[in-house]
């Protein structure tokens, strides 16, 4: 087998919980990579990975864990085209098999790294929500643990399924862990054709995660001249690797629905709640309206009733006066007339006996 052997590559593995230091139990498993010239490829070996286990449930550790890693580079084996001679290392979710080369971190030798990991999780809705996100952990154990769990391995697999139909040959910017035979030649407007055809049937995972490191290195007094022909206990050309999931955050970004089916419900009941409030408002006012001028009608009546009851025996004793006042009248009138005829035949005699004494 050509390329890095695990035993060679790693010589020291170790996991550290509560101060117990004990040595990693799990088994490699080697994934081809492409190098960064696409025509070469490394040994890829993963530690912890499900890759092939559907049955598997991942490890969990205690939050103060660390895990430690001594590599060896072999510079010596390099092949001469190889510029960059170092190792990549990529933290990934145990269902994920991504490329290092792409998504890993350039490990220089000789140099120290302290790794702190923070973990991001977005969990999305199904279909037939807006998001149209697929369930790829359901599809990675219906394939037997393999196959893309990210949007971004759909696509590549895509790729390779189109280069493989079309070609007969893996083309070399595939960025998918295969065993294909690559093809000799770039392929011309593939990345083009390609994402026409693959891009709509890929899309993002129901729950992504993404595992965020800050990085902390120190570089030791090794370099690529003294180490080809160091030993392997000189630590001086080995890369330490230091992972530490002792501050690890969790950053949760969960889409829920809207409406659920109570909040539909609770919805509905509120749009009829005030359907409600505001007839029962306009019922009230409208009563109350009428209420009033029923109150307002009666109370015209009361009164006039009172005052026609009030205004009869002032009609009555209007009546009685008017008859008294008329029947003065007519007494005065007779004892004018006789008061009268008496002054009249008075002055009548008065001056027939004047005239008879002349």
């Amino acid at each position: 087998m050509f390329g890095h052997q695990y035993e060679d590559f790693v010589s020291m593995c170790t996991v550290e919980t509560d101060d117990e230091e004990t040595n990693c139990t799990s088994d490699p498993i080697l994934i081809p990579a492409l190098s960064f010239s696409y025509e070469i490829p490394f040994n890829c070996y993963m530690l912890y990975s499900l890759h092939g286990k559907p049955d598997e449930e991942p490890l969990t550790v205690p939050v103060s864990t660390q895990i430690h890693l001594r590599l060896n580079l072999e510079v010596s084996e390099y092949h001469p085209s190889h510029l960059s001679r170092g190792a990549q290392l990529s933290i990934h979710s145990p269902y994920h098999v991504p490329s290092p080369i792409s998504e890993g971190l350039f490990l220089n030798m000789g140099t120290v790294y302290r790794i702190y990991v923070r973990l991001a999780e977005k969990v999305l809705l199904p279909p037939p929500y807006k998001s149209s996100c697929t369930d790829y952990i359901t599809q990675w154990k219906e394939n037997g643990g393999k196959g893309p769990v990210t949007e971004k391995m759909c696509k590549e697999r895509c790729k390779l399924e189109m280069s493989l139909r079309l070609y007969g040959c893996a083309e070399r910017r595939i960025d998918y862990p295969h065993n294909e035979t690559i093809c000799e030649k770039p392929i011309p407007n593939f990345a083009k054709n390609a994402r026409e055809e693959c891009v709509p049937g890929c899309t993002s995972p129901c729950r992504m995660r993404r595992y965020e490191v800050q990085v902390q290195e120190a570089n030791s007094e090794g370099s690529r001249r003294s180490c080809a022909k160091a030993d392997e206990t000189d630590l001086s050309c080995a890369t330490l690797i230091h992972i530490i999931f002792e501050n690890l955050e969790i950053t949760t970004f969960r889409y829920a629905p809207r409406f659920e089916p109570i909040g539909i419900l609770s919805f509905i009941g509120g749009y009829v709640g005030l359907w409600l409030g505001i007839s029962l408002l306009t019922v009230y006012d409208f009563l109350e309206s009428h209420l009033f001028k029923w109150v307002s009608l009666t109370k015209r009546r009361w009164l006039m009733r009172k005052r026609r009851v009030s205004d009869v025996p002032l009609r009555l004793e209007t009546s009685r006066i008017h008859q008294k006042l008329r029947k003065n009248s007519e007494h005065f009138r007779g004892s004018s007339k006789n008061s009268f005829c008496t002054i009249y035949h008075a002055n009548v005699a008065t001056t027939e006996t004047a005239k008879i004494k002349q």
